[in-house]
C-alpha cells in the first residue's frame, strides 16, 4: 500500500490472506468487523452506527450510468482477530516436512539422525543452484533464472532479489543485506540492499567474459572485506575493500569452488583439474597448492585451521592447515563429491544423492547418512 509506513517493514515478513472460497471474491460478512470493507464495497451510511452494504453491480444499476469510482480513506483503524491459519507466505511454495526416512531390510531407517525440517520450491521450472548461510537462522539460495531468495530455518521465503537474468552459480552473504554473486553472465557482483530506499544497489561488478562459478568474502561477516571470485577464466579476481581496485591471481585451471579460511585469513580454491590452492588476498599471491585429488574439486569448506575438500574422484579429504597443507584423512566414497560443510565438531558431505555426516573425532565411522536426500546431485550444503 502506498501509505504503509516503510519503517514497519524492517525485519518483518510479508503475508497475504488466504481466500476462503474457490473464487477470488471476498465475503462481506467475513469483513463485517472491519472498516477495511469500505475499500471493497460501495457503502451507504445514514450514520456511523448503521451501515447498508450494496454489491457494486447492484449499486451501479440503481444509480443509472456507471460513475467514476471514489475511494474514501478512513481515519480510524479497527483491530480484528484473525486465526493464523488464514495466512500463508507470499510465494505459497513452502512444503511441510514429511517423514520420508526409508526402511532398510533390518528395520532401521537410512535417515536416522538426519531429519528434514523444511523444504522450499521456488517454481516448477526453477532450479536451486547455490546455497549459503546468511545468519544464524537464515539461508540464501541462488536460482537458475538469476534470483536470490532468503529463507528462514523452516524453508519460508523472507525476501527475494533478482540481481541477474542468468544462472547464479554461487552466492555469499557478509550480512543480512550485503552479498556477492557469481553468475553465468560472466560477472561477479557485490550488492547491498538499501532498507530506506528499498532498492538493491550494485557496489561493484567484475567482468570475466565467461562463467563465474565461485565467490566468497575474505573475512566472514565483514561486508567491507575483500571479495574473491573466479570461474572458467582460470583467474582469481580479488576485489579489495575500497571496491575500486582489484588484483588478479593466475591459476593453473578453472575455479570450481571458493571459501575463506578463518584461522589464517586465506582462501581455499577447488580447481577443475583436481588441484587445490590457498591464496593470500592481502598479498594477492598463491600460498600453497596440492594435487592429491585426481579430478575436479567442486566442494571446499573450512573451519578454523581444518579444511575439507570433495572431488569427482570420489574422495573426501580432511586437511590440517596449521603448518602448511597436511592431508590427515582420505575417505573413499561410493559416488562423486559435490558439496561439503564443516563446523568445529562435525563434517558433512554430499556424495551422489546421499548426505553423510561425521564426527571429526571419529572420521573412520559415519555418524549418520540420509540416502536419496534429493533427486540427482546437489551443488551446496551448509550448516
Amino acid at each position: 500500500h502506498p501509505h504503509f509506513p516503510p519503517s514497519l517493514m524492517e525485519g518483518s515478513i510479508a503475508l497475504r490472506l488466504k481466500p476462503t472460497t474457490q473464487s477470488d471474491e471476498v465475503s462481506a460478512e467475513d469483513l463485517s468487523q472491519s472498516r477495511v470493507r469500505m475499500t471493497l464495497l460501495k457503502c451507504h451510511a445514514d450514520n456511523l452506527g448503521v451501515t447498508q452494504m450494496v454489491a457494486p453491480q447492484t449499486a451501479a444499476a440503481a444509480n443509472g450510468p456507471p460513475q467514476k469510482r471514489r475511494v474514501k480513506i478512513a481515519t480510524e483503524v479497527d483491530v480484528v482477530k484473525i486465526e493464523t491459519e488464514a495466512f500463508m507466505e507470499m510465494s505459497a511454495s513452502a512444503i511441510p516436512p514429511a517423514n520420508d526416512n526409508e526402511a532398510n531390510e533390518d528395520g532401521t531407517t537410512s535417515g536416522a539422525g538426519i531429519e528434514r525440517t523444511g523444504r522450499y520450491r521456488f517454481g516448477p521450472s526453477e532450479k536451486m543452484i547455490s546455497l549459503c548461510r546468511v545468519t544464524e537462522d537464515r539461508y540464501a539460495v541462488g536460482t537458475s533464472s538469476g534470483y536470490v531468495v532468503v529463507l528462514d530455518k523452516n524453508g519460508l521465503p523472507m525476501i527475494q532479489y533478482r540481481p541477474h537474468k542468468a544462472c547464479i552459480w554461487d552466492v555469499a552473504f557478509a550480512s543480512s543485506y550485503d552479498f556477492a554473486t557469481a553468475s553465468e553472465d560472466g560477472t561477479s557482483s557485490v550488492f547491498r540492499y538499501d532498507l530506506r530506499e528499498q532498492e538493491l544497489e550494485a557496489a561493484s561488478v567484475a567482468s570475466f567474459q565467461s562463467d563465474v562459478f565461485a565467490v566468497c568474502y575474505s573475512s566472514e561477516n565483514d561486508a567491507s572485506s575483500a571479495v574473491l571470485s573466479g570461474g572458467l577464466s582460470a583467474t582469481v579476481c580479488i576485489l579489495h575493500s575500497d571496491r575500486k581496485s582489484s588484483s588478479f591471481v593466475p591459476a593453473t585451471t578453472s575455479i570450481q569452488a571458493l571459501c575463506t579460511i578463518p584461522a589464517r585469513g586465506h582462501a581455499l580454491i577447488g580447481g577443475g583439474n583436481g588441484v587445490i590452492t590457498t591464496v593470500d588476498p592481502d598479498a594477492s599471491k598463491v600460498v600453497e597448492t596440492s594435487n592429491k585429488h585426481l579430478r575436479k574439486v567442486p566442494a571446499v569448506s573450512a573451519c578454523g585451521s581444518t579444511l575439507l575438500t570433495g572431488s569427482f574422484d570420489k574422495t573426501l579429504r580432511v586437511w590440517d592447515y596449521r603448518a602448511g597443507m597436511h592431508c590427515s584423512h582420505n575417505l573413499v566414497m561410493a559416488d562423486v563429491l559435490t558439496a561439503t560443510a564443516l563446523s568445529d565438531t562435525h563434517a558433512a558431505a554430499c556424495s551422489g544423492s546421499s548426505l553423510f555426516l561425521w564426527d571429526l573425532r571419529m572420521l573412520n565411522q559415519v555418524l549418520a547418512v540420509k540416502n536419496k536426500a534429493w533427486n540427482g546431485l546437489t551443488r551446496r550444503v551448509t550448516h
